[in-house]
């Protein structure tokens, strides 16, 4: 049986490595309570610049791969910014060796997805596309999917310009307001 210290010791300055050089300073300066750390699940965080929704959402990925590591769950559990999500997509229209259709099912298959940042980038009708056949995996299939954003879920779909993503999100997710 895998322990809480074996984790401590063996995996989480592993996971912590995941996360930007800026994301690690963070999370090691600004350490949250356990018990402010929402449970398990889908959530949709959202609030002004600078009010801590990537930290939260940082350490809610921690815990989320400690729990995959003392349950040993099975699956791939992401933590990415929006803007290199497409970044990925986008590289393999250029570079033969990468499959868009393997970069998407990496996140539409993962076990845990942090996607960072949502509304960050302009919206396109190939990203509003991209991001539908995503999220509307996500949700069909229940998998875990934490979202942040400068916008409330609703501002998402104006400016999206479709009520379809922003529908998903409501349904899926609990939304958690950072102030």
């Amino acid at each position: 049986m895998r322990t809480d210290q074996e984790w401590t010791k063996r995996i989480y300055s592993k996971v912590v490595l995941e996360f930007s050089p800026r994301l690690q300073k963070d999370l090691n300066d600004i350490p949250y309570k356990l018990k402010d750390i929402p449970k398990f699940g889908a959530y949709y965080i959202y609030g002004g610049v600078n009010s801590g929704k990537t930290l939260l959402a940082a350490h809610m990925y921690i815990q989320a791969r400690k729990k995959q590591y003392l349950e040993i769950l099975p699956g791939s559990y992401l933590f990415v910014n929006t803007y290199d999500f497409f970044e990925d997509l986008k590289q393999s229209f250029s570079v033969n060796e990468l499959d868009e259709a393997a970069i998407m099912a990496r996140y539409k298959t993962a076990a845990y997805l942090v996607l960072d940042d949502l509304g960050s980038t302009k919206f396109t009708d190939w990203n509003v596309s991209v991001l539908q056949i995503l999220i509307n995996h996500r949700y069909e299939q229940l998998l875990p999917t934490v979202f942040t954003s400068n916008l409330g879920v609703d501002e998402l779909g104006v400016a999206m310009g479709d009520e379809r993503i922003p529908s998903r999100i409501k349904r899926m997710c609990k939304i958690l307001k950072k102030v």
